[in-house]
């Protein structure tokens, strides 16, 4: 077993990182003729809004060719197969399911099976109105192969684990549209590289040495590498850097950071790694019910896929017992990077290789101290004297390095003298008491108590979530959290958490331990579930105590007196879950601001809870039936919440809690009504009240709520109307009215001028009302006055805050369209997608905010008018009339151009002079003949012009240096654009960039080239030049029908016995077509250092070899030591 010590080096070439394009993120397979076509849309539409490219056929886009169709599951990510009663009867649907199965079998794909209103068996077994919908196929000419085919795809999609609508989420569509959404962000997650550090010093010579250890050996081995060191050696930024590297090679991949800090902190810790782990690799929601069960889900489940999997900081063999278990749980290919403090148990776990973390040199810690103290300027002269003494006392150690430079990066020069020599007195091995320097040198005491608060009880918390509990407090928390960052204590990540080295947690809690090391009574800050339990029961809490934390249940079946709490004068915080109090609630003491007690076993909230300091007060998913406290005397409460209090039938009065801000009563399915007093809460921004299944009617005086921003009424299904005098809520920003009863709209909603989101579900409109005119006139006009068909009221002009509006599916005319509609100034999404008008007569260049504009699938479109240049999206496609857009040269910030299959089109203007835009979708646009110099489109990704079968030009493709994906197929009037100098440009990022083309020939000048599917070479000597990648050339044969296929190209390393496979993709058809991918450097499993011999072989299950790949050649890149990029020939002559 090999151990092997990080050489040191200070050299930061980071590879790039990137992923691999995809096309689409979610392919949608569903038939259009049944219930399921509400579904689906809301689904499709949900989708699209949280932003993942979304494509979808239905049985009434039949205008949409086979060959798209198929191009777009072969550049999708994941299925989403909607099987529904009709769905066995569409032919398109089976083909599309056939097809997938095939790109599942030889892709890391996902597919999501939802069974909707049916028997999931009568999918997999073909019986019941699936059996029907085959005997009709059988009378309809359709040949037994195919059938046969259908059938064996139905059967292992029914077999795939997927969801029955009829037993998730109670049957509700929303809500399991909720869940779908989350399973495909996980998804997507999981192929999104991790944040690794703003200063890699010296970071990036160490990840290629890690890497090498892993893909040591056959690629089919399962290998373990473990890496060791001590804490805050940089062992987690070196792991991290490790998975964004080799993330691509592997089905599935999960990063398990702070594994010990984890297990411990809760005594279900090991089972929430479980069920991440296995929601991570297995993409689904999992509960597992102790570690023991884990231990067997794991098992079963990992086997699955090739995965790559990251622990880290374990400290114990239990922990990998329950993760891991054993190395034969993996399957072949699999890999596992481990991290620990501990070499010993590294040599107990069995390590393939052992990598120890070494700290840095003299020169690298210099340079990372630097980059913190003094961001990237030079130190001042009467600085630099002391910054190598700091540097060498801090002894290598990352941390050490980057907090203390943090710390003294605003210091004065006398500050900078006292903390060396408090460096000096500290031994070099004692990390904890040199980290305390900074703790003692924060500004103030506010400032200390948030890092201790932050240490102590909320380790990886939301920012806006603690932000609330400070505030409540009496801290101020923007500016406290901003100095714990600024000094390196505090991170925040993309996800706005606030995370803590353990390193630093470890010191804040030990700076509260020693307040008083043999009595928790006496400190300021009680986490721990032993010694919170000592406390209350034995009475011991003094006036020491400022915050009780308790996040388990670990003392859920305890009872504890009240009285347990009477000397603790001082407490402010009080946080627990699943805790049975009894006694005289009033021993509570006055000084607290915070109360969380979720699931409080109570059955009314106690008569003689007053606490009139309290800022905060949650009692979620509690077992109250009513409340008794006299909420009056709670005169500082501003946050109110009872979510998910689901036996909770009336609310509480509401009188003399004049501060209160948010009122949260959401998903108390049994509540009957609000209180009518509600209408004394002046302050109030925020009510929910979402998913109150039993409320039928608003208190009339909700209207007096002056300071209302927010009202979420979603899923109150028995509620059917709003009060008359809505409009009074003259503040509000926000209504949430989906899935509810609401038969009407009042009047006086056109009176809400901050109006900004108006949300009523589709279901209302499409039911309500039948014209796009009728629902407005219902809104905007008072009950008695009558609105022509066609025509829009003034008033709706008042509606100036409004940002989003979004018609679809309405049959809308010209005349429907209000020229009212020019007015909303403030109008930022607007979309009249699939509706009959031929044109839009209003002003859009009016709507001087529009950021989104969607017109597609209007089929009698015929132009669009003049745009605004503060457009970001423009999306028109499937408008099969359209023939004219406007000059686009003025649309300075557009980044997204959809006009795929707009049939009529045949040039866009000012499309040169779109230096913003990222991707340009024109596929199947038959008319469309010629694409202007495209040298200035400095930042487009993704170029699709196939199917353009009359495009004779493109100019200015080697310019474009941020492509990554170019589609020429069936361009059949196009000459090839690809010159060598294009190739040479695209070398750049590491990147895989995908081309397609109808040719059949590989250039003269590639490096090497051969007739067939395989060829062999010898990659040259290199030299002092450095190997970037290689393109790969293929000329695929003719077939009777076009089709996608997905073809694999096997690359060996024969020299280091090493193999890896690369996904291709090509159309084929009646004419001989080409598919050109660049392989960057970092997608070989070996570093390529000359003389290897390489063979590479391309292979497509659905055609013989031989017949399918008629050409391919192969294209080297290297760039020599002055930066120029040469290719084999060049190296060479």
């Amino acid at each position: 077993m090999a151990d092997q010590k990080g050489k040191d080096q200070s050299s930061n070439s980071q590879p790039s990182l990137a992923l691999l394009p995809w096309k689409y993120d979610v392919f949608l397979n569903c038939s259009g003729g049944d219930t399921s076509k509400y579904f689906v849309d809301q689904l499709y539409l949900t989708l699209r809004q949280a932003g993942f490219n979304t494509f979808r056929t239905d049985d009434e886009g039949e205008h949409v060719s086979s060959e798209v169709v198929m191009n777009a599951i072969e550049g999708s990510i994941i299925f989403i197969i909607v099987l529904s009663k009709n769905y066995a009867s569409s032919r398109r649907c089976l083909n599309e399911l056939v097809h997938i199965l095939e790109v599942k079998k030889n892709s890391k794909r996902l597919i999501l099976p939802i069974f909707y209103d049916i028997d999931p068996s009568d999918a997999r077994k073909q019986t019941g109105i699936f059996a029907e919908a085959f005997e009709r196929h059988g009378t309809c000419s359709q040949s037994e192969q195919n059938i046969q085919l259908w059938r064996a795809a139905l059967s292992r999609v029914g077999n795939l684990s997927g969801w029955d609508l009829r037993h998730v989420a109670e049957g509700f569509e929303s809500k399991f549209i909720h869940i779908i959404s989350e399973e495909v962000l996980q998804e997507v997650k999981s192929r999104t590289p991790l944040y690794v550090t703003k200063h890699p010093v010296a970071l990036f010579p160490r990840v290629n040495q890690i890497e090498k250890l892993l893909f040591k050996g056959r690629c089919d081995d399962v290998r373990v590498i473990g890496i060791y060191g001590m804490g805050g050696i940089g062992k987690t930024t070196l792991a991290k850097a490790v998975f964004n590297q080799v993330l691509q090679h592997f089905e599935a991949s999960c990063f398990l950071e702070n594994v010990k800090s984890e297990a411990s902190e809760s005594p279900n810790g090991l089972v929430h790694l479980q069920e991440q782990l296995l929601r991570t690799i297995l993409r689904r929601k999992i509960k597992v019910h102790n570690v023991d069960e884990g231990i067997t889900l794991i098992k079963e489940g990992i086997w699955q896929k090739k995965v790559f999997i990251v622990l880290d900081d374990l400290d114990d063999q239990c922990q990998l017992n329950a993760l891991l278990g054993e190395r034969d749980w993996l399957r072949p290919g699999s890999r596992v990077v481990i991290t620990t403090q501990d070499k010993h148990l590294l040599k107990e776990l069995q390590m393939n290789e052992q990598y120890e973390a070494m700290k840095l040199d003299h020169k690298s810690s210099l340079q990372l101290f630097t980059l913190h103290a003094f961001r990237n300027a030079p130190p001042a002269e009467d600085y630099s004297m002391h910054v190598d003494g700091i540097v060498t006392y801090c002894a290598g150690v990352p941390l050490a390095l980057q907090v203390l430079g943090a710390y003294l990066s605003d210091k004065k020069i006398e500050e900078w003298k006292n903390a060396l020599d408090k460096l000096k007195t500290i031994p070099s091995s004692d990390i904890h008491t040199k980290l305390r320097i900074i703790f003692d040198g924060l500004p103030d005491d506010f400032t200390k108590a948030v890092f201790l608060d932050l240490a102590c009880f909320f380790f990886k918390i939301q920012k806006s979530e603690v932000v609330g509990i400070f505030t409540a407090c009496g801290f101020y928390p923007e500016v406290e959290i901003c100095e714990l960052i600024d000094k390196s204590l505090l991170t925040i990540d993309e996800n706005k958490h606030l995370n803590m080295h353990n390193l630093i947690r470890d010191m804040g809690r030990e700076i509260v331990h020693s307040e008083s090391p043999d009595n928790p009574g006496k400190r300021s800050r009680l986490w721990c579930p032993k010694d919170i339990s000592d406390v209350l029961i034995g009475h011991k809490g003094t006036k020491a105590v400022e915050g009780i934390v308790l996040e388990s249940s670990a003392l859920k079946d305890v009872p504890f007196s009240t009285k347990a709490f009477e000397k603790m004068a001082k407490l402010r915080l009080l946080h627990i879950n699943h805790l049975q109090l009894y006694g005289r609630f009033q021993y509570l003491p006055k000084s607290l601001k915070y109360l969380h007690w979720h699931y409080c076993p109570l059955k009314c909230l106690p008569s003689d809870l007053c606490l009139e300091n309290l800022v905060i007060l949650n009692m979620s998913f509690g077992k109250f039936k009513e409340s008794q406290a006299p909420l009056k005397y709670f005169k500082c409460l501003k946050s109110l919440v009872f979510y998910s209090c689901e036996d909770l039938k009336k609310s509480p009065e509401f009188v003399g809690l004049h501060s209160l801000e948010e009122l949260s009563f959401g998903y108390c399915s049994n509540l009957m009504g609000l209180d009518s007093t509600i209408g004394e809460l002046k302050r109030l921004r925020i009510l929910n009240i979402a998913d109150c299944k039993n409320l039928r009617e608003l208190p009339r005086r909700i209207c007096e709520l002056k300071s209302l921003e927010i009202l979420y009424l979603y899923r109150c299904s028995k509620l059917e109307e709003l009060p008359d005098d809505l409009g009074k809520l003259e503040r509000l920003k926000e209504l949430n009215a989906v899935a509810t009863a609401i038969t009407r709209l009042p009047g006086s909603v056109g009176h809400l001028k901050n109006l900004e989101m108006l949300l009523l579900s589709q279901d209302f409109l499409l039911k309500r009302q039948s014209k796009f005119s009728d629902i407005f006139s219902t809104w905007l006009q008072p009950k008695r006055s009558h609105s022509r068909v066609g025509y829009l009221p003034s008033s709706f002009s008042s509606l100036s805050a409004l940002k989003v509006l979004q018609i679809e599916n309405w049959n809308m005319t010209e005349d429907d369209i209000p020229f009212s509609l020019a007015s909303l100034s403030s109008l930022q999404n607007l979309c009249f997608s699939n509706n009959k008008f031929h044109a839009i007569h209003f002003n859009l260049c009016d709507l001087s905010s529009l950021k989104y504009l969607n017109l597609s699938e209007c089929p009698n479109l015929k132009s669009i008018p003049e745009i605004p240049p503060t457009l970001q999206n423009l999306r028109a496609y499937k408008c099969k009339s359209l023939e004219r857009l406007p000059n686009l040269s003025g649309l300075k910030r557009l980044e997204e151009l959809e006009l795929y299959c707009c049939e009529m089109l045949t040039e866009i203007q000012g499309l040169e002079n779109l230096d913003s835009v990222r991707r340009i979708s024109l596929w199947s646009c038959k008319s469309f003949g010629r694409l202007l110099d495209v040298s200035n489109l400095s930042k487009l990704k993704n170029l699709d012009l196939s199917h353009c079968e009359r495009l004779i030009e493109i100019r200015g493709l080697e310019n474009l240096h941020s492509i990554r994906y170019i589609n020429l197929f069936n361009c059949k009037a196009l000459k090839n654009p690809f010159t060598e100098n294009f190739f040479k440009a695209h070398y750049e990022h590491g990147s895989e960039l995908q081309l397609g083309l109808c040719n059949s020939n590989v250039p003269n000048w590639f490096s090497y080239k051969v007739d067939g599917c395989s060829m062999c070479f010898n990659m040259p000597l290199q030299g002092e030049s450095t190997f970037l990648g290689m393109f790969l050339w293929v000329v695929y044969g003719t077939v009777d029908e076009t089709k996608n296929v997905y073809p694999k190209a096997t690359i060996v390393d024969q020299t280091n016995g090493v193999e890896f496979n690369h996904r291709l993709w090509t159309t084929i058809s009646f004419a001989e077509n080409s598919s050109i991918h660049y392989i960057p450097r970092i997608y070989f499993k070996c570093p390529v250092k000359g003389r290897e011999m390489m063979s590479i072989h391309i292979e497509c299950y659905d055609f013989p070899t031989e017949d399918f790949v008629k050409k391919c050649g192969v294209h080297l890149l290297y760039k020599d030591k002055n930066g120029q990029v040469h290719s084999v020939c060049e190296f060479f002559s």
